[in-house]
């Protein structure tokens, strides 16, 4: 799904690197660096985009800007790389090389189950280049009309009109919608609903209208990031207010696509039985006026081609969007094996010239070897797959089973829930329930009980039906590719693929160990000490941390002082000169110290103190989120090392009569998983005997 979002914002002085700092994920901005998935930096040439916002900073005058910020919202049904380039050229279109620029992607959780926040963020540099070369400094100095090459670049006064941003809006519309329409979305409007309502009407589009009778889907930015544990009653109802009209226009856009795709139908409809018409006109005259025509073989055939269109034609009215889908569905197939068959053919023939060549043995065990890596990693995958898909089915059944507590649930934003979990089997929950469920059967409550619902239904269902049938292609792939893992090279394959998965869970334990040691390290963050940081520009923890070494040296010099000799005058003075300095620096440092905390109000101390909690929740939710995406990632691998270990076992097991005639001749062996001594195995074993022990030569968790 798209929309349309396009703002500017001023930095001031002081703000340039702070802010690069931000959208980069960078220092203190750490926990936000996973959301960074592409950048973009025109620079100057030998500086790097860091050092030039730092310079912007230190050099730009003290009431100057250092940049504008452009943020746009990307489509979150576009891949990374169509993302990448509809930013790209945009950049292109409205940046070029005129001006200095920092550009990137960030792809974030929304507050949407399952919808991505992707959006840009494009720091400019309003001073022009103008192809004059200057150092840093005097880049950003200011800018002299009379002698333009001894001053600073000129500030295109172009970012200070209002035209500007109109422009920006109007020209990110023209490039999200071709876009888009290469996609067959629906497109955005960078206007207002009112002005969008005003244009349908001109236009005599009822059903545009009436989609767009909406209020705008709007809420304050703090509000949408802060913890709802903190909202007060204007939040709660700014929140309600928001999720209210995300429905309110999810329903309408669904009602008016239906009646988009009701009116396409009749249309075409309509052309279908006017070319049927016509067709019919044209087979009468043909009938009619045949001697006319001196070639009756041309006749007759133009007749029969248009017999079969007709026939088409009719067919194709009667035909159903199932059917349509199955010829489609059968294309792809008749393609496909047209494939697998030119394949099939071209790598038949470079067996039949292989096996001509003294290669011929060595490429065919390549081949085999490789063919076999491919379709055991698949079969693998398959198992995986398999699992996930059966499990997606119970849930999505389960959620079709408590549809309509999920509706209660939804319509009453969490009412139903809550009411169950606080009231539990008792009469009050009884009555309470028995409300909601009147509140949802009569009028238009009942009206949005029947669509919610309906929707949902639908969405299970064909949830259902996709994976059962994406179960079965699984189920009858893992069929086929079990059969086809079985050649003499076998057990050296699997043992490598052992080998990787354990590397591959190993590695999957170290980065699970360092997200835990990153939560543990947001965990220890002193919110007051970044506060006051933040404001001091870093000097707080920097005299924090010299009155403390400061005061460790006094106590040190107080012991020395107790243990010079009585009568040593000249070295008492000089420690206690010592030690008086010391005190001296620590009382500016006291000072300093006072300064910086009176130098912020209770009040901006708790709202930042909130914001940095905030971020810091924040942060360890991401990890959290990313351990247990690790450990759902292990679990799969820890289930293909199980079935690789099973199907070891299967291989050996039958060639234990082989094995066992080797042991009887040697009196050491090299089986092909591992090293195996005679002192382990006793030739008299029975073959249940031998097969326990190759069981336990097998355990690789050891």
């Amino acid at each position: 799904m798209a929309i349309f979002h396009l703002s500017f914002s001023n930095g001031k002085v002081g703000k340039g690197l702070a802010h690069f700092k931000y959208i980069m994920g960078e220092d203190r901005y750490s926990y936000k660096e996973n959301e960074v998935i592409y950048e973009k930096h025109n620079m100057p040439p030998h500086i790097s985009a860091k050092d030039f916002w730092q310079s912007a900073d230190a050099y730009e005058r003290a009431n100057g800007r250092v940049y504008k910020e452009i943020r746009i919202a990307l489509p979150n049904g576009f891949s990374k790389k169509e993302n990448q380039d509809l930013l790209n050229k945009f950049l292109e279109k409205e940046l070029g090389n005129d001006f200095y620029y920092s550009a990137v992607i960030h792809d974030k959780d929304s507050s949407e189950d399952e919808i991505r926040n992707v959006h840009a963020h494009i720091m400019v540099c309003p001073r022009k280049i103008d192809g004059i070369e200057r150092d840093i400094k005097q880049f950003f100095s200011r800018y002299n009309s009379k002698n333009i090459e001894e001053g600073g670049a000129l500030k295109d006064p172009y970012w200070n009109k209002k035209e500007t941003l109109t422009h920006f809006r109007e020209s990110w519309e023209e490039t999200l919608n071709n876009a888009l329409e290469k996609k067959n979305w629906r497109k955005v409007s960078c206007k207002s609903l009112q002005q969008q309502r005003e244009e349908a009407l001109e236009k005599q589009d009822l059903d545009l209208v009436d989609f767009l009778d909406r209020e705008p889907i709007q809420i304050n930015n703090y509000t949408l990031k802060k913890d709802k544990k903190y909202y007060n009653e204007l939040d709660i109802a700014d929140w309600d207010n928001y999720i209210h009209n995300k429905k309110v226009r999810d329903l309408k856009e669904e009602l008016y696509n239906l009646l988009q795709k009701k009116k396409e139908q009749k249309i075409e409809r309509s052309n279908i039985l006017k070319n049927l018409k016509d067709i019919n006109s044209a087979i009468r005259d043909f009938n009619k006026s045949d001697e006319e025509f001196k070639d009756i073989y041309s006749i007759q055939e133009d007749i029969l081609m248009l017999e079969v269109e007709k026939k088409h034609i009719e067919q194709t009215i009667n035909e159903t969007d199932e059917i349509k889908d199955l010829q489609k569905l059968e294309a792809k197939i008749i393609s496909i094996n047209l494939l697998l068959k030119n394949k099939n053919d071209l790598l038949n023939k470079e067996l039949e010239e292989l096996k001509a060549g003294d290669l011929f043995e060595k490429k065919y065990k390549e081949l085999n070897k490789r063919n076999f890596q491919n379709d055991y990693k698949r079969f693998l995958e398959t198992q995986s797959e398999i699992s996930k898909l059966e499990k997606g089915i119970e849930e999505n059944k389960t959620k079709l089973e408590n549809l309509h507590k999920i509706v209660l649930n939804i319509l009453t934003k969490g009412e139903y829930s809550k009411i169950l979990r606080e009231y539990k089997n008792s009469e009050e929950q009884a009555e309470m329930l028995l409300k909601l469920e009147k509140r949802f059967s009569r009028g238009n409550n009942k009206n949005l009980y029947i669509r919610t619902k309906y929707n949902l239904e639908k969405k299970y269902k064909g949830l259902i039906n996709s994976k059962t049938m994406e179960l079965e292609k699984k189920k009858v792939l893992n069929n086929i590719l079990e059969g086809k893992l079985d050649f003499k090279d076998k057990n050296n394959l699997i043992i490598e693929t052992i080998n990787s998965l354990q590397k591959d869970i190993a590695n999957i334990n170290n980065q699970i160990e360092k997200r835990e040691l990153q939560i543990k390290s947001l965990e220890k963050v002193n919110i007051q000490v970044k506060i006051y940081d933040e404001i001091s520009e870093g000097e707080f923890s920097k005299i924090t941390k010299r009155f403390e070494v400061n005061e460790k040296e006094i106590d040190k010099l107080n012991e020395q002082l107790k243990n010079v000799n009585t009568f040593n005058f000249s070295l008492k003075n000089k420690i206690k000169a010592e030690i008086e300095k010391l005190e001296k620096e620590n009382s500016s440092f006291a000072i300093k110290y006072e300064e910086i905390k009176k130098s912020i109000t209770n009040e901006k101390f708790n709202f930042l103190k909130e914001g940095h909690l905030h971020k810091i929740e924040n942060g360890i939710k991401t990890y959290r989120k990313e351990i247990n995406n690790l450990k759902d990632e292990r679990q799969h691998i820890n289930y293909a090392l199980r079935r690789s270990k099973d199907l070891l076992f299967k291989t050996n097991k039958s060639n234990i009569p082989s094995i066992k005639n080797f042991i009887e001749n040697h009196n050491r062996y090299k089986a092909n998983l591992g090293e195996v001594l005679r002192t382990n195995i006793n030739i008299r074993w029975s073959e249940d005997e031998l097969e326990k022990q190759m069981r336990k030569e097998m355990d690789f968790s050891i």
